[in-house]
């Protein structure tokens, strides 16, 4: 009988031990560990912008001196120039990707590039370019949902103004002057994101005939176009507003600044900076400016 107890006990045990030699078996959820996603450095104000469009600003780790907007931007390190950066500063943050715009020299590239940086340079323009920075930070920072997201709200809204005007035929247009300067007179012309939306918006730019993507205009040019709309970039001060509004006034009874249609009539529109100096998303939001100082009176 004991030895019965016995064997009965041995089988036991090993049943015990089987059983927690199963459980120790079972499959356990593997945990993947997290992908580190892109760093990048940004030159450019227009590819800092799309950043933050994207969703996508945990993964800038440093920026130009020019990158000021959002204001979040300005709480990422700054390398300095997007002409001239400091190359020492790049170094340091180790970024997967250096990005820049045509404004940064082929020889500030190829010195990245010789760094060992894997260097993206934009240089499409216009609104397409505005569409294409999106979608290839869409594909690089591993944010395509939010780029596609983005170029629809963009498509969207270029082809809600577009409706609006295309039947208008180009000669019939209203001609407008985009100045940046009341004293340079530079101005955008014909393939620049401000003449696509002056386009959209359903006017006809006379800067578009210049040789020059952005050229600087004469008064003798200004005389022989005429524009009927004047439009003028400000720093969007109300200082800086009333100081323009004043001078604009004073401009009436210039006997050559008068001869213009646009100041004879007072069809003057201040427009902020930033929307048509940097190409952005951002951008879109003069449409609604545009479209009302081109409406007819």
């Amino acid at each position: 009988m004991p030895g019965r107890c016995i064997q009965w006990l041995s089988l036991w045990l090993l049943v015990l031990c089987g059983a927690g030699c199963d459980r120790r078996l079972e499959p356990r959820p593997v945990e993947t560990p997290p992908v580190a996603l892109p760093r990048v450095v940004s030159l450019a104000p227009n590819l800092t912008q799309a950043i933050f469009s994207l969703g996508a600003e945990a993964q800038l780790v440093g920026r130009s001196d020019y990158c000021t907007y959002p204001a979040a931007a300005l709480a990422v390190p700054s390398v300095g120039r997007l002409d001239l950066p400091s190359y020492e500063a790049i170094l340091e943050l180790q970024p997967d990707w250096v990005l820049v715009s045509g404004l940064t020299p082929i020889t500030v590239v190829e010195r990245l590039r010789n760094l060992g940086f894997r260097v993206q340079r934009f240089t499409a323009t216009g609104i397409e370019g505005i569409i294409s920075v999106l979608d290839i930070l869409g594909e690089q920072l591993e944010r395509v949902a939010a780029a596609e997201h983005c170029i629809a709200e963009i498509e969207a809204t270029v082809a809600a103004y577009s409706q609006r005007t295309s039947l208008v035929p180009f000669e019939q247009r209203t001609k407008v002057a985009l100045l940046y300067s009341l004293d340079a007179l530079y101005s955008a012309g014909a393939g620049t994101f401000p003449d696509d939306l002056i386009r959209i918006a359903g006017g006809r730019n006379i800067a578009a005939e210049a040789v020059s993507a952005w050229p600087q205009l004469n008064m003798e040019a200004l005389l022989s176009a005429n524009p009927q709309v004047l439009c003028l970039t400000y720093d969007g001060s109300e200082a800086e507003a009333t100081q323009l509004r004043a001078r604009l006034a004073a401009l009436q009874k210039d006997p050559i600044w008068g001869q213009l249609s646009a100041i004879q009539n007072n069809r003057v529109q201040l427009l902020l900076g930033d929307y048509l100096s940097i190409p952005s998303a951002r951008s879109l939001e003069v449409l609604e400016s545009l479209s009302a100082a081109l409406a007819p009176r």
